[in-house]
């Protein structure tokens, strides 16, 4: 674990600068350098998307697509992906923190290549990323400490700056110049959500008041903060549920929702009264928008995606009561509401409460019909499902015959596109193996 993107040492600082206001306190250390810091060419997630949106362009004829399948050395439970020249790259983070990466080429011959470090924290959310040099590089922390207490992964921008929660809730900013600090008490598995602009979107104030305990360690915060990074760290909106509610799950989404140009936050409020309901929120912190609520304790929604899904508009899609029942949502905005239609399907996104993984599923267009579908596993895991929403009432899945994965699902789906423009997807099984379509 030497010279890496995220598990680097941070060298002397030699001067210190506070700025504070009435909403946040920001400290500033001058001249610290981590250890070789690169160009990157590309960076890639387990969501698929730094949005939070998991949203994927390009297309691919699932059904009909060559498959190849890759032997590991065990069980996989991470997956990632990306482009790199005419290729693409394949890297499994396995359930002991080993490594392995592999190059696919166009005719579907993979080669295994040399990914940096071979071991990371499995628990942790890896991130990927690859070098301009074409060096493979992956990894989720900075500081060891952070490790333990703490499952939120550092965030690599285009700008070569880094974003990490510290494991006393404060968002770190660091570049070869300097590290910025904001006390935050940030959320310690919270995802970093990045925009165009380099701002950061995150949740905070970890409770445990009310939490129905849907993923592994902390699932339940009280805010929400926008951070801008330019030109220099400092908090744009604080968002804070009632005290009686809790904002649900780890990830937000942000992305353009109601079609007005400008992106939206969407969440999952939950609380014991009425349960989870979704809510959407414009970057000021205004409500503006709600679902109905469930209405029985201790059930989830999770939210997977915001796409057109073949109703003609922008929609959100998430899955209800996902451990227990195979209900699909598809929620749209409608005079600043959020219309609900739904239907019971065989199909289901996270495999159980105790697990970290939420990203097992997915939006593209995997079925080469210039739309979009929303890609899910079947109940039992050994399948994938396409799921269209072409009318009001009308939720359909896309193909008779669920596409088999060669066992049972194990890590997110990952999804990359060639150089062309094409379409990849991936999975790895419980049978030690990494299936791609191209």
């Amino acid at each position: 674990m030497k010279r890496i993107l995220l598990l680097v040492l941070l060298i002397s600082v030699s001067a210190c600068v506070f700025d504070e206001s009435e909403e946040d306190r920001t400290f500033i250390r001058e001249n610290v350098i981590p250890t070789d810091i690169k160009p990157l060419s590309s960076v890639a997630y387990t969501y698929n998307n730094e949005s939070g949106n998991r949203l994927v362009e390009g297309k691919l004829d699932l059904v009909n697509a060559s498959v190849v399948d890759i032997d590991l050395n065990g069980t996989p439970e991470w997956l990632l992906s990306s482009p790199l020249n005419n290729s693409t790259i394949w890297v499994a983070v396995l359930d002991d923190g080993n490594v392995q990466g592999f190059s696919l080429d166009d005719n579907g011959v993979a080669t295994e290549i040399t990914v940096t470090p071979n071991k990371i924290h499995s628990d942790l959310t890896p991130i990927l990323t690859i070098e301009e040099d074409g060096d493979v590089v992956i990894g989720n922390i900075i500081e060891e400490q952070t490790a333990e207490s703490s499952t939120s992964s550092v965030i690599q921008l285009s700008s070569g700056k880094r974003a990490y929660i510290r494991d006393n809730g404060d968002l770190v900013l660091v570049d070869s110049e300097k590290e910025q600090q904001i006390s935050l008490n940030a959320m310690p598995n919270t995802r970093i959500l990045v925009d165009e602009n380099e701002r950061l979107l995150l949740l905070t104030d970890y409770t445990n008041r009310y939490s129905q305990h849907v993923l592994l360690k902390f699932s339940t915060a009280a805010g929400i903060a926008l951070v801008e990074t330019n030109p220099e760290l400092k908090l744009k909106t604080k968002i804070n549920v009632s005290s009686s509610d809790v904002i649900e799950g780890n990830s937000l989404i942000w992305t353009d929702l109601n079609g007005d140009q400008e992106k939206e936050i969407i969440t999952t409020i939950s609380n014991p009264v009425v349960s989870s309901h979704i809510a959407v929120f414009d970057e000021d912190g205004n409500s503006i928008a709600n679902s109905p609520s469930i209405g029985i304790e201790l059930r989830w929604r999770h939210q997977i995606a915001v796409a057109d899904f073949g109703l003609g508009q922008k929609e959100l899609v998430a899955t209800l009561f996902p451990h227990l029942d195979n209900e699909i949502e598809f929620f749209r905005f409608e005079n600043n509401n959020l219309i609900i239609d739904s239907e019971d399907l065989t199909f289901t996104s996270h495999r159980s409460s105790a697990a970290a993984n939420i990203d097992m599923a997915l939006a593209a267009d995997v079925d080469a019909d210039d739309a979009v579908e929303l890609l899910i596993p079947t109940e039992d895991f050994n399948s994938l499902a396409a799921v269209k929403h072409q009318s009001e009432g009308s939720i359909t899945s896309v193909w008779q015959t669920p596409v088999a994965i060669g066992g049972r699902l194990m890590t997110n789906i990952s999804a990359t596109q060639t150089g062309d423009g094409d379409l990849q997807i991936g999975v790895g099984n419980n049978n030690n193996q990494l299936r791609i379509w191209y």
